[in-house]
């Protein structure tokens, strides 16, 4: 749960909302007092420097829009770090099983140790792809409603009749 913003958050956050429209009118004579008093080479420094900070505001501003602006909890960041493993595993098994297949076909393995160390790859690959399913399956039971409304949604007809291409 988030935590609730501090008066101070309040405070400051109205104050950098209220004085937005005027940033650029006071960096650019900022700029030009600082080229005034130190030179032409400090105040394009000014410059810079302050849409190098609006660039990076305006990309933090874009992710935290993206993310929903949802804090992290040590929870979510290990369910995403398990999340990261099963696929990293699933991908380390599957080579695996292609590595070992490979092997049989050279002779390196006997046909027993291939048999044996393909059905334990082989039912862990399984339980990691049986995982991966029933995470996905809302996501796809949704995916399945959105088709089945598509589909049902009558086309509209063109205004003239698609021909087909002849074959030239």
């Amino acid at each position: 749960m988030a935590e609730p913003q501090r008066p101070e958050e309040d405070k400051l956050g109205e104050l950098v909302a209220r004085s937005a429209p005027y940033l650029p009118v006071a960096i650019l004579v900022g700029a030009l007092a600082l080229a005034w008093l130190r030179g032409p080479g400090a105040g394009v420094l000014l410059l810079a420097g302050a849409l190098l900070v609006g660039a990076i505001s305006s990309l933090w501003n874009s992710l935290r829009a993206l993310i929903g602006e949802a804090p992290v909890d040590v929870d979510s960041a290990l369910a995403l770090s398990r999340a990261l493993s099963n696929d990293e595993r699933t991908r380390e098994v599957l080579a695996a099983l292609k590595d070992l297949e490979l092997e049989h076909r050279q002779g390196k393995l006997t046909e027993a140790d291939f048999r044996e160390l393909s059905a334990k790859y082989r039912a862990e690959a399984k339980q990691l792809l049986r995982e991966r399913d029933e995470k996905l399956g809302p996501a796809r039971a949704r995916a399945e409603e959105l088709l089945a409304a598509r589909l049902v949604k009558p086309v509209e007809p063109s205004a003239e009749p698609a021909s087909p291409k002849e074959d030239a």
